[in-house]
């Protein structure tokens, strides 16, 4: 059995023979690199915007912005929206709006009738629709139901430029070399995993403290620095480490650590072996310090494994911002942390024990003393008779 289907002005398919097995393959033309296709655009410049964002002060800045850009913006009350939209789509495809910005200004009974009427306009069909909120929870839902592309949090101006570029196929300036901190500090917003892992809605750290130090161990760039920023806007002070060897140096270094983030999979030293180093090391020096697994294996037996390493918990990746905070909860700030060890007279005891052991030695230091008192003092017997009776 063979059949085959064409797929973006390419080709795919699949072959199956019964007993044999399956073959999928595809064929789909691309560019080997960013000089071989030129870019549909050079710049921003002339770019058709129409911008409906009722908050006042937003308005302004996104204006500056565009006016900055070179955009050919109009902003038009919200409800001339339809028949603007309307007005320059009749004048052809080189009059037509490319580009619609909206905002929500704190609700969504205004920008849900929009987009439902623009998304039901044939004429409306290829128009890139952006929408400004603060709200995660309408970002999901606009992005299911009407395909658009979303901003949220407190609007920047770069995430705006870098997201037009994207959407109208701006050529950008090739760099041969891209520093460490660029690629750590690179979000796109609207790119999935990302943008459910990290919205921008969420409160940075108003406080001016850290509720915990955590140490994020992690060998991809992208994913350590997504991870990252997704600690700091929980209050979580954050260190990082690439491999197991570098987590190990980086524990006996500092013990102020709550928590750690360890992937599995590394180089040098993968995150099963810097774990049971680091419980052996714990075996002498006493302590118990949270090691929670992140890792893209999902297999069955996979969570056992981490468990048998060492570790307390385990995370799957791509792990959801609920997911991780939920892990901090509970680790960090719950129930589940384990208490630290204490040394008494050489033997290591956990806080609970100890305190346990420590009132059972002053009870019994108690009535011993009663006891010698009693025996040394005889006429304090017939007052103990009498308070008894």
């Amino acid at each position: 059995m063979s059949s085959a289907g064409r797929v973006d002005g390419g080709q795919i398919g699949v072959r199956s023979l019964p007993g044999q097995g399956s073959t999928f393959w595809f064929e789909l033309p691309i560019r080997r690199s960013a000089q071989d296709v030129p870019a549909a655009r050079k710049s921003l410049e002339g770019l058709r915007v129409m911008s409906a964002i009722r908050g006042r002060q937003l308005a302004a800045r996104v204006a500056d912005d565009l006016k900055k850009w070179r955009v050919n913006a109009q902003q038009v009350p919200s409800v001339e929206i339809m028949q603007r939209l309307h007005d320059t789509a009749a004048l052809g495809k080189s009059w037509a709006c490319e580009c619609l910005l909206l905002d929500d200004q704190g609700s969504d009974q205004g920008v849900i009738p929009i987009l439902g009427g623009i998304h039901a306009d044939v004429l409306l069909k290829t128009l890139r629709i952006v929408v400004i909120t603060r709200s995660s929870e309408l970002a999901a839902r606009l992005h299911d139901e009407f395909s658009v592309y979303v901003l949220t949090g407190t609007y920047k101006s770069e995430s705006l430029h870098r997201l037009l570029k994207r959407l109208f196929d701006v050529a950008g300036t090739v760099r041969n070399e891209t520093t460490r901190d660029a690629l750590l500090d690179h979000f796109d917003l609207n790119v999935d995993q990302e943008s459910i892992l990290v919205p921008d809605n969420i409160e940075p750290v108003t406080s001016g403290r850290t509720r915990g130090r955590v140490l994020l161990v992690e060998d991809n760039p992208v994913n350590l620095g997504v991870v990252r920023r997704v600690l700091t806007r929980l209050d979580m002070a954050c260190t990082v480490a690439e491999n197991g060897q570098q987590a190990l140096a980086r524990l006996k270094e500092d013990s102020g650590f709550d928590m750690v983030l360890m992937d599995c999979q590394m180089p040098v030293m993968d995150g099963y072996e810097a774990t049971r180093q680091w419980r052996a090391h714990e075996r002498d020096a006493g302590g118990h310090l949270p090691i929670v697994a992140m890792t893209a294996n999902a297999m069955p037996g996979d969570r056992e494994k981490c468990l048998q390493a060492g570790m307390d918990d385990y995370l799957a990746k791509p792990v959801s911002i609920g997911e991780l905070r939920a892990m901090l909860d509970r680790w960090v700030r719950g129930e589940c942390r384990p208490l630290p060890r204490l040394r008494l007279m050489g033997v290591r005891w956990r806080r609970r024990t100890a305190l346990t052991v420590a009132c059972w030695i002053a009870l019994s230091l108690r009535s011993c003393a009663r006891s010698w008192t009693m025996a040394s003092r005889p006429w304090c017997r017939p007052f103990s008779r009498i308070h008894r009776s």
